[in-house]
């Protein structure tokens, strides 16, 4: 599709033809950003079979990591790993893991993965029944800053042993 200015003055030239609203109606695509713009993509080996699996680059995986555990781009350390290929190294790639869980940027792991998971958003519609949980004080539904939330943070990231009493 030709990009807007043009397709706009071949519109104009043909006036007759056409209303201004069908004119821009037939502009507005070429105005938009392409998806790849829009939306965090990847794309696949030319050649892959249906239903293959393939090997990511070390870019695709910063990107992965970052967005998983942050819900944001990878900075620079992790661009500058992935752009030398070390990024895959199980050593560089665990301690680079273990610095983004320590970042407070990994809250929202928290607040996006877990709560859609996990479905704390709803807690807010549950009332605990104090005589059957008398020590209960904290209100989950109170987000991210609540004890529960703050618990949940820390034994996900490492920082606090889970246990099973």
């Amino acid at each position: 599709m030709p990009t807007s200015k043009p397709l706009y003055a071949s519109i104009r030239r043909d006036g007759a033809k056409e209303t201004s609203t069908k004119g821009y109606s037939r502009v507005s695509p070429t105005s938009w950003p392409a998806r790849s713009f829009c939306a965090r993509s990847e794309q696949d080996p030319p050649n892959l079979a249906a239903g293959s699996n393939h090997p990511i680059t070390d870019l695709e995986l910063a990107s992965r990591l970052s967005f998983f555990l942050w819900s944001s781009i990878p900075d620079t350390d992790l661009l500058r790993l992935a752009r030398e290929g070390r990024l895959k190294d199980p050593a560089v790639l665990e301690r680079q893991v273990r610095r983004m869980l320590t970042d407070p940027r990994s809250d929202a792991l928290v607040t996006n993965f877990f709560a859609q998971w996990l479905r704390l958003r709803e807690l807010a519609l549950v009332d605990p029944d104090t005589s059957e949980y008398p020590n209960f004080e904290d209100d989950p539904a109170a987000g991210p800053s609540s004890g529960s939330w703050s618990s949940l943070a820390q034994v996900s990231c490492g920082k606090i042993e889970a246990s099973s009493t």
